[in-house]
């Protein structure tokens, strides 16, 4: 889009040029109001175009809705105590067509469950996904690397989201597909980090280490978040049957 003239708006009676541009799968559009760009903090930084972008190229897996959530967040992060000088709107559009007809889809089986933050708690959720994954039909590699998945993300919330603490709820979903195994992890905590404290490959070793989203990445075949400005974490991971489709 190399279009160039005024921002929309910031005169009467102007002109604008007229252009078509063809968005194909994944490709992001971002429109804001310069009060996201003009967010400082207390060195009187400016959060910037910069800012707009890392922003999204880091969070570009999130749904539409979910990266203007999280594009907000980070601004206002940013600025922390700082007071807001401007009004802030941002319009995020994501072209994902075969994303969206995946959400539409209905899961086989759904199977819910509910644990405290106490790290006894993690071996029973990977027995669980474990037996999901199996009768799924996955291979037994595919099955260990879910195990590694949902074991490292379920560290993670108890470090991040609740500092240790055994005394908070993780709601875990397992949404069953044709094709693919879907996993929710929602916390109520004050949000995951991405923090990888060692690279040990062995299950039982890595009990609560809370290795980070850098090897859940790797081993799942897509991962998002959904995080409110309030409380909680949603994080969604999605692991296909190899040799099955896969959407964009």
């Amino acid at each position: 889009m190399d279009s160039t003239g005024l921002p929309l708006g910031a005169l009467l009676e102007t002109e604008y040029e007229d252009r078509e541009v063809n968005l194909r799968d994944d490709d992001i559009l971002v429109m804001f109001t310069d009060g996201i760009v003009d967010v400082r903090d207390s060195n009187n930084r400016c959060f910037g175009i910069d800012g707009v972008v890392d922003a999204v190229n880091r969070n570009r897996d999130l749904s539409a809705k979910d990266l203007a959530n999280e594009l907000y967040v980070q601004g206002t992060q940013f600025m922390k105590d700082c007071p807001q000088q401007d009004d802030i709107t941002i319009v995020i559009v994501k072209a994902n067509q075969g994303y969206l007809v995946a959400q539409q889809e209905q899961p086989i089986k759904t199977k819910k469950m509910r644990v405290t933050s106490s790290v006894k708690y993690i071996k029973k959720v990977r027995s669980e996904v474990e037996e999901i994954a199996t009768e799924m039909g996955f291979s037994p590699e595919d099955v260990f690397n879910i195990k590694l998945a949902i074991n490292e993300a379920h560290a993670n919330v108890i470090e991040h989201a609740y500092s240790g603490s055994d005394s908070g709820d993780i709601l875990f979903q397992f949404l069953t597909y044709q094709d693919r195994l879907e996993i929710v992890i929602k916390d109520f905590g004050q949000g995951m980090g991405a923090k990888t404290t060692k690279g040990d490959d062995q299950l039982e070793e890595l009990e609560g280490s809370g290795l980070g989203v850098f090897l859940i990445k790797t081993v799942m075949d897509r991962v998002r978040y959904k995080r409110t400005l309030k409380v909680g974490t949603e994080l969604w991971l999605t692991k296909f049957i190899s040799g099955k489709s896969k959407y964009p």
